[in-house]
């Protein structure tokens, strides 16, 4: 224990406890529910050649949710050098910015030891305040994430047997949704992630020391409403029906890596704690850090995360 305290994180295995995934609840399942399609069409393809692999901007063509147009869908591909079919790693981005330098590093650490990664680059970010657009959002995300899934299994360079899922923040609680539904991902990694998003959306620190992030928009919203955070809570939670702990008891434990942060009030560590628990205590890794200042930890993250893939890829 002294040991592990002073590198700075506990690494758990994962529960060997009998554990049967459940199914969906029906609404959310008959929301999700997908017809036959044929695979995105690709808009667009600009290569750019690195020196360990080749970058390409994609574009592809995914229906829209409720509407009668189609939007683009754009995506970074990193693929390394290869001479037969490899694994691939879809990644779901944090919620703010517009660039994406968390991302990139994994994908290019990812090509770098031989394994093609595709970052879905988040559209115009959105502000919902109530609970029916956050359900949009969130089952939104979910679809098009298979949609790119089909994407890929139409890449002869790529594995069709070796998908893999990594999201981290926003992305994470994404992910947590995706995986359960998306029968193909063969393993996911969710990096500082919670369950109970009307708690998360209600006390999260995200944003309050520069103003911003979930906590502006939090604020506003109860200041135009006369409400507590706590009366937010309540309205939100009886509504919210994309939340990862919904999803959680559907998920293969053994095909999951959490990795949470002991000290985290963006998404807080006991809501990471919990939906732990709901997914049937998979393989999860703890850090004596906060949201942000997991990034000291960055390198080991890289390795253990890689690490995790190529075990499940192998199995």
């Amino acid at each position: 224990m002294l040991l592990l305290g002073g590198s700075g994180c506990f690494h758990f295995q994962a529960s060997t406890s009998p554990r049967t995934a459940r199914p969906l609840p029906a609404d959310v399942a008959s929301e999700l529910k997908r017809t036959p399609s044929a695979p995105p069409e690709l808009l667009d393809w600009q290569c750019v050649t690195q020196a360990n692999y080749q970058l390409a901007h994609v574009t592809l063509s995914v229906p829209a949710f409720e509407a009668s147009t189609n939007k683009p869908l754009k995506l970074e591909y990193y693929l390394p050098p290869h001479k037969e079919p490899i694994p691939v790693i879809l990644i779901l981005p944090i919620s703010a910015g517009t660039q994406y330098p968390l991302e990139r590093l994994f994908a290019r650490y990812f090509a770098r030891h031989g394994v093609a990664a595709v970052i879905a680059l988040r559209e115009s970010e959105r502000d919902p305040e109530t609970a029916e657009p956050i359900n949009a959002m969130m089952r939104q995300s979910i679809l098009d994430s298979a949609r790119i899934v089909d994407w890929l299994e139409t890449r002869p360079e790529l594995d069709r047997n070796r998908i893999g899922l990594l999201g981290t923040s926003m992305g994470a609680i994404k992910a947590a949704m995706f995986a359960p539904v998306e029968p193909r991902i063969r393993a996911t990694a969710l990096g500082l992630v919670g369950g109970d998003l009307p708690y998360i959306l209600a006390y999260s620190t995200d944003g309050a020391w520069r103003g911003g992030g979930i906590s502006r928009r939090r604020e506003a919203y109860l200041h135009k409403t006369h409400m507590t955070r706590e009366d937010f809570r309540k309205e939100l939670e009886p509504m919210l029906r994309y939340d990862p702990k919904t999803f959680a008891p559907s998920i293969d434990r053994n095909k999951v890596l959490l990795l949470l942060g002991k000290c985290d009030t963006v998404v807080p560590f006991k809501k990471g704690w919990e939906l732990r628990a709901a997914m049937g205590k998979p393989e999860t890794i703890v850090l004596l850090s906060g949201h942000y200042s997991s990034m000291f930890y960055f390198a080991y993250i890289r390795s253990q995360t890689l690490k995790f893939f190529q075990r499940k890829f192998a199995e």
